[in-house]
């Protein structure tokens, strides 16, 4: 429902238009209609429309906070469209690299959703040892951050995918999911 998606960005880009707004008002608009030019590069993506993807990366380059969610979109938007983004993966490849070691919970999670559409991507690249190696760091880090959703569908990627992954990726999902097991309250394996 991408063009509903856009009727409602378009409206929330556009309150300047309220009046006796202070200064805090004022800032509150221009975040919005931050936000809205964002959100429309987004949806313009997942929509098919790959001509705007140079467009989009040098607003990302101009604006950091918004690499890991544009990353996202772009990496959504490749899986649903087929594209191939490998260039803008390497040209990206240092502040992915910067997004694990964030701590606070609310990038945590947007790195996971990030991590799972790169496993998604290489899945479909067929370039397996990468993709089980993205589930595995999701897999990792969505255990650590209670992301229930997203670590139900890294279980069914690996699950699905199980018969390519290297021994010593098989070793570490069953590593991950046991120590998962001792987490769990009342779920005592007795070692």
């Amino acid at each position: 429902r991408y063009q509903e998606a856009r009727d409602y960005i378009i409206k929330y880009g556009e309150m300047g238009w309220f009046m006796g707004l202070d200064q805090s008002g004022q800032e509150e608009v221009e975040r919005f209609r931050f936000l809205a030019k964002a959100n429309l590069y987004t949806i313009e993506l997942l929509s098919g429309k790959r001509e705007l993807l140079p467009e989009y990366v040098q607003f990302l380059h101009n604006n950091d906070e918004e690499v890991l969610p544009g990353l996202i979109g772009i990496a959504e938007a490749a899986n649903l469209n087929n594209w191939d983004i490998d260039d803008l993966l390497n040209d990206f490849a240092a502040d992915i690299e910067i997004f694990e070691s964030y701590e606070d919970r609310g990038n945590r999670v947007y790195y996971i959703k990030l991590v799972n559409q790169l496993a998604i991507y290489y899945f479909k690249k067929q370039q397996y040892t990468v993709a089980f190696n993205y589930v595995l760091v999701s897999l990792q880090f969505s255990a650590n951050v209670e992301a229930d959703a997203d670590f139900r569908t890294l279980v069914a990627l690996f699950e699905a995918y199980r018969d390519l992954a290297t021994p010593s990726q098989q070793e570490q999902y069953q590593t991950i999911l046991l120590r998962g097991l001792h987490n769990e309250k009342g779920i005592n394996l007795g070692n």
